[in-house]
């Protein structure tokens, strides 16, 4: 039998050193009152939306095995508590993303890293992200380079809900407005997580002569701090019925990818 390791640091586990990390952590589960509700998770094709696979679960019960307790007790926890203050002033929409110092915008983009790729073990998807990418988070405490991270607010129908894919639009950068395909890579994610007026958005595509398209009015850039951002273009339609699902699903899927000639 293959002995488990640390997801984050690939420690090899035992009954002494594991620890069960939270997906959502427990000082968020408490805040929105949510360790008791039913979370549905899906798996969905691309083409058809067609659900292959399902399961609910309750909030609380979302854990990933496969943390050490150096990592759990250590970078993690400081990070939560780093994070903490900050991140109830944003979901309560006491403070707007748009109003982030830089320190603060790593903070987030740090926390939302950490927390999309926990999320990516445990989920009937079973996609998760590329190792490398976790062990760069733990040795440097900083998002990975090629990934993004992105934020909106809004008037929630919800408390919690996330969804992972990794269908892109495609634009070429002499024509970005207009859309030329839907490419799915093996290499790239997206995973977007909405806590009550919070939306959260990482994503990862491999660096090439590309960069990401925002829908204006829909991603404000937290990740990385330079202007890098080639292009916004149209299509930031508010969904009808309105919803928060509705919202995560748009927030997610519109992000697109422009190609440089």
């Amino acid at each position: 039998m293959t002995a488990r390791r640390c997801i984050f640091c690939d420690v090899e586990l035992t009954g002494e050193n594991r620890a069960k990390e939270h997906v959502v952590p427990q000082w968020l589960l408490e805040h929105l009152e949510i360790g008791e509700e039913e979370l549905f998770q899906g798996v969905a094709l691309s083409e058809n939306s067609e659900v292959m696979n399902h399961r609910t679960i309750a909030t609380r019960s979302m854990v990933e095995g496969r943390v050490c307790e150096p990592c759990y007790g250590g970078w993690m926890c400081g990070l939560e508590n780093e994070a903490k203050s900050l991140l109830i002033a944003l979901l309560d929409g006491t403070r707007t993303v748009h109003a982030l110092t830089n320190a603060e915008r790593s903070t987030v983009s740090t926390w939302a890293t950490k927390t999309a790729y926990v999320l990516s073990y445990p989920t009937p998807l079973n996609d998760p992200i590329n190792p490398a990418h976790l062990r760069h988070l733990r040795d440097h405490r900083t998002v990975p380079v090629g990934t993004g991270v992105f934020a909106q607010q809004h008037k929630p129908t919800g408390k919690f809900s996330y969804l992972q894919k990794n269908t892109w639009p495609h634009f070429s950068e002499a024509r970005p407005g207009e859309e030329s395909a839907r490419v799915t890579s093996d290499a790239g994610y997206k995973i977007a997580l909405q806590f009550a007026v919070l939306m959260l958005l990482v994503t990862y595509w491999p660096p090439d002569r590309s960069t990401y398209a925002l829908v204006s009015g829909v991603h404000v850039p937290l990740w990385p701090m330079e202007n890098f951002y080639l292009c916004y273009y149209g299509g930031g339609e508010v969904p009808t019925p309105y919803d928060s699902r509705s919202l995560l699903e748009r927030f997610n899927s519109s992000l697109a990818i422009c190609h440089r000639i």
